[in-house]
């Protein structure tokens, strides 16, 4: 997605911009598949990459939010700090 990003931070469509998306092109071109984090991108590679939808895979790397369980506060753990975040994956 690097022209898009190319966009939203120079807010130009110039050479640079030209040869991204000739880049982005073939590399999908060559993929056997394409691996995406989100249905705006797998839309992306499918049309703009001119992928087949079989071969594009939406992966996630977050909680399973059905099995997720918030666990209790425990204050003590913090040590006195500001925040404390954790996350543990089965």
């Amino acid at each position: 997605m690097n022209p898009e990003l190319y966009i939203a931070k120079y807010e130009r469509q110039d050479f640079l911009y030209n040869v991204l998306v000739r880049l982005e092109r073939l590399t999908y071109r060559f993929s056997d598949v394409v691996m995406v984090t989100n249905e705006s991108y797998k839309e992306i590679a499918i049309t703009r990459g001119d992928r087949d939808p079989n071969d594009v895979f939406v992966v996630r790397n977050g909680p399973d939010l059905e099995r997720f369980q918030a666990a209790t506060r425990n204050t003590a753990l913090k040590y006195g700090k500001s925040f404390l975040v954790g996350y543990v994956a089965t």
